[in-house]
């Protein structure tokens, strides 16, 4: 089963543009993520996905420095950008990963994608104290993975949120058990 961690990242940003790029200690937020998945032997292969948009050459560029691929796609289809990145590269084991999550742990990204890949899990989230996704919070040290069977099915369904990528994933797999 191929795993594919895809990195979704672009300078545009409400509150703080261009905070994927912003420096951390002498590196850009993007370059803590990415080491963090470097560092998870579980992962196959890295993605950047990105836009379209000029204003995200730059993180084209960074992954090219860092030696990661990268996917663009439209702006506003989140959900598109991911779905395309993960065909391009054929994964079956998908790791989403925000790009402002500069304080991801490489265990956190193993234990999902066991979940997935070694007991069958179609979705796998880490989890706080109180069972509620760390997708909610505390932001910044998590990250998700499925199987390509729930993407290529949240892509398809009528419902799906192109923005917040795996919102009908987990709400429809909570519902189910």
């Amino acid at each position: 089963m191929k795993t594919v961690a895809i990195i979704q990242a672009r300078m545009a940003s409400t509150r703080f543009p261009g905070k994927v790029l912003y420096p951390i200690h002498g590196k850009p937020m993007l370059q803590w993520v990415v080491e963090a998945v470097k560092r998870a032997k579980c992962v196959d292969e890295i993605c950047i996905a990105t836009t379209d948009q000029r204003d995200d050459d730059d993180i084209c560029a960074t992954a090219l420095a860092l030696r990661v691929k990268t996917f663009r796609g439209e702006s506003e289809d989140v959900l598109g950008r991911l779905w395309s990145a993960a065909t391009m590269l054929r994964a079956d084991c998908i790791v989403r990963v925000c790009g402002d999550c500069p304080c991801l742990c490489s265990e956190f990204i193993y234990e999902v994608v066991s979940a997935v890949v070694h007991y069958g899990a179609d979705y796998a989230a880490v989890r706080d104290k109180r069972g509620e996704p760390l997708i909610i919070k505390p932001y910044g040290i998590t990250c998700e993975a499925f199987t390509r069977y729930v993407l290529d099915r949240e892509v398809l369904s009528l419902n799906a949120d192109h923005e917040h990528v795996t919102k009908g994933m987990y709400t429809c797999l909570a519902l189910m058990q």
